[in-house]
Parts: C-alpha cells; sequence; structure tokens
C-alpha cells in the first residue's frame, strides 16, 4: 500500500540523509519492506517469513498448515488475508483460489528466517504437508476425484520440487524423500514428468541405501518409469531388486508390481509369451491385496495386448471388458482411458474401424483432461490407421 512505502522510504530517507548518491531502487524496496515488517504484528511476521519458502502457487491449506506447525501459540486462523490486503501476498483465481509471494518479499521473508535460524524447521513443516498430500492423493487416485487429484498436484509441482530438494541436502531426510518421490508415480507418470521423476528417484535411491519397505516400492517405481523412458536394461536390474527385496520382506504388493514390471519389459520386447506369463502372475497378486489398484487395472490392459499379440482375440476383451467395468464402477479416468486405447486396437486388428474409430475418440476425450501428451499421440496414431 502507498501510505506504507511512503512510511517505509521516509523511514530510510533520515537514516540516511548524510549520506548523499546512496539511494537506490533496492535500497528503497528494502526500506519498504523493513518498515512494513515493523508495521505488521507477531503472527502476521511469523506467517510471511513462513510463506518464504514456498514456490509460486499455493492454496490456503498449505499456508495453514505450516503457520500452525511454527506458530503452535497463535490465535484464530493464519492471517494470510491480511497479507493479501496489505499486498505482500497476491491471490489468483481460475478454479480455486492460489497464492503467490512476489520475489522481493518472498527474499526478505527467507532472510528473517535465516536471521532466526529457523529455515530447516520451517521447509521440514513445508515437506511434511505436501508429502501428506502426495500421499492422499495416491490413495484417492482409483476413484471419482482422480482429475481434481490430478489438477491439484499438478499446479502442486513446483512445491513438491522444493520439498523433494530439502530432503535430498539432508541426511537425516532422505527416507522421506523417498518415500514422497515413489508416493508421486502416478502424477509422474499421469503428467508426463519421466526424467525428472527418474532424477529424484534415482538421486534418492543412492543415499537412502538403508533396507525398507520403501526403498523396495522405490524400486519398482524407478523402474517403471525407466521402461517407459526405453530403458530396458535399467528397468530389469530394478525390477529384480525389487523382487528380491519383496521376498524377503514378505511384501504382496511390491511382489506383483515387480512381476508387473518384468512383464511390461517383456511386453516391449516384443517377447509376448513371457510377458503372458509375468502379467498374469502379477494381476494374481495385484489381486490378492484386497485392492483396487492402478497396477491391476493397468495389468489388465497390457495383459489384453499381450494376448492380442498372441491371437487371443476374445481373451484380450474378456479381459478389457472386465477393466472397463470396474474403472467405469469406481468412477477411475485415467486407466479407463488406456482401457478403450487398448480396445480400440483390438478391434482394430479384427477389422471392426467403425468401433475401434470410436474408442479411439473416447480415450483421447479423456487423455485431454489430463494432458497427457504421449497417450495423446497414440490415440492419433491409430485414428490415423
Amino acid at each position: 500500500p502507498a501510505h506504507l512505502a511512503v512510511a517505509g522510504l521516509g523511514k530510510w530517507l533520515a537514516r540516511h540523509e548524510d549520506a548523499p548518491g546512496v539511494i537506490t531502487p533496492e535500497g528503497r524496496l528494502r526500506a519498504t519492506l523493513d518498515w512494513t515488517h515493523e508495521l505488521c504484528d507477531r503472527w502476521e511476521r511469523r506467517l510471511w517469513a513462513d510463506l518464504s519458502v514456498f514456490a509460486p502457487g499455493f492454496d490456503a491449506r498449505a499456508a495453514e498448515y505450516v503457520f500452525r506447525h511454527t506458530a503452535p501459540g497463535a490465535d484464530g486462523p493464519a492471517p494470510l488475508d491480511r497479507l493479501v490486503r496489505a499486498g505482500l501476498v497476491v491471490a489468483e483465481e481460475t478454479d480455486e483460489v492460489r497464492y503467490r509471494v512476489p520475489g522481493a518479499v518472498a527474499e526478505h521473508g527467507r532472510r528473517w528466517l535465516w536471521e532466526q535460524a529457523e529455515t530447516s524447521l520451517v521447509l521440514e513443516r513445508h515437506r511434511d504437508f505436501y508429502l501428506r498430500r502426495v500421499r492422499e492423493g495416491e490413495i484417492a487416485w482409483s476413484g471419482a476425484e482422480q482429475v481434481r487429484w490430478y489438477r491439484r498436484l499438478n499446479r502442486d509441482l513446483p512445491n513438491l520440487r522444493t520439498a523433494l530438494a530439502f530432503c535430498l541436502r539432508r541426511p537425516a531426510e532422505h527416507e522421506a524423500g523417498l518415500l514422497m518421490a515413489c508416493s508421486l508415480w502416478y502424477l509422474w507418470i499421469a503428467a508426463g514428468v519421466l526424467r525428472e521423476a527418474r532424477g529424484f528417484l534415482d538421486r534418492l535411491l543412492r543415499v537412502a541405501t538403508a533396507p525398507s519397505a520403501t526403498r523396495t516400492k522405490a524400486l519398482w517405481v524407478c523402474g517403471s518409469i525407466a521402461a517407459l523412458q526405453g530403458d530396458l536394461d535399467g528397468a530389469r536390474k530394478r525390477a529384480v531388486e525389487c523382487l528380491g527385496r519383496a521376498d524377503h520382506e514378505r511384501d504382496l504388493a511390491a511382489d506383483g508390481y515387480g512381476r508387473h514390471l518384468l512383464g511390461t519389459i517383456a511386453l516391449l520386447s516384443g517377447d509376448d509369451g513371457t510377458a503372458v506369463n509375468r502379467l498374469a502372475e502379477a494381476i494374481g497378486r495385484h489381486r490378492a491385496t484386497g485392492e483396487l489398484t492402478p497396477g491391476l487395472l493397468l495389468g489388465l490392459s497390457q495383459l489384453a495386448m499381450a494376448y492380442e499379440r498372441t491371437g487371443e482375440r476374445q481373451q484380450a476383451l474378456d479381459l478389457l471388458a472386465e477393466a472397463l467395468a470396474t474403472c467405469n464402477e469406481a468412477g477411475e479416468l485415467w486407466a479407463r482411458s488406456i482401457v478403450v486405447q487398448v480396445r480400440g486396437l483390438v478391434e482394430h486388428g479384427a477389422g471392426d474401424f467403425d468401433t475401434a474409430w470410436a474408442d479411439a475418440r473416447d480415450a483421447l476425450r479423456i487423455k485431454r483432461l489430463f494432458e497427457d501428451v504421449a497417450g495423446s499421440a497414440q490415440c492419433l496414431e491409430l485414428l490415423a490407421w
């Protein structure tokens, strides 16, 4: 606000009235921010500092969580609206209200955090919030809220990167970083952020070496991303290590995903017989967990593709019918687009071009919801055929 800017500049000038020629735009800005900081109450200053660690684009729930865990004695909610009215935080509304802190304001907050020796504390709380959100999204992914979760987490990617970078810098946080990176597998793949995902996972697997269920999960996630990148040797190495750890830990879910990854590698290598065997084993283990997982839905689609290649077209269609019914019942869309796309391939192989055309268009409409570039290209290729 103008009155704060004038007051701050006036105070700065009073301190430097005997030093002509030293007033710079940067000096004026810093003086304004210093004076504005003094005008804020203790909780406004606290929130200002907390928000300085956020990447641009966060929501009120994230701000409230970090504030509550760094200012446990505060009365009432985080004073976010007051900082917006003061011009220290900018509110931007699309389908939801999100916020950003202008660069100079954020830098002032970070400097205050550093002077108070609280930077690590606030970054830890920031990481805690986004780890919780990532895990909530993973649980909800195969349900009717999938598109909303995709959009929310896609917007949160800058803050997820901040949290992962924090974990990489501190040995005590490596395990938490690995948990976040592997729990994000659904977003990495759906958003097509494969190179970045592989970079985080490879680096975290190198430093978080202690055996754990998290590390075992990270092995199949990293291997699956490697396979999608075409690095089948790297994917196979991760799959073998994952299966060894899953057997030792009696981890049924990881065993299923390890076998699933071997089936994917075989499918991509053109070894259809091995693909059928490994994917059938994986589907059995996915079913045995008693949960509806993307692994089950994707496994059914991949096994159907392998059956189509081996001439077992009716078996392929039966598996796809099961997968489609399951997706429709759960309100799941991302895996549904893959199921319908594969069904279009099978129908095209059978010469049913009209039905294949309809399925390719149906799949393409869904893929646009997720901005799935690779999947959209595959649908367009099927339409061209």
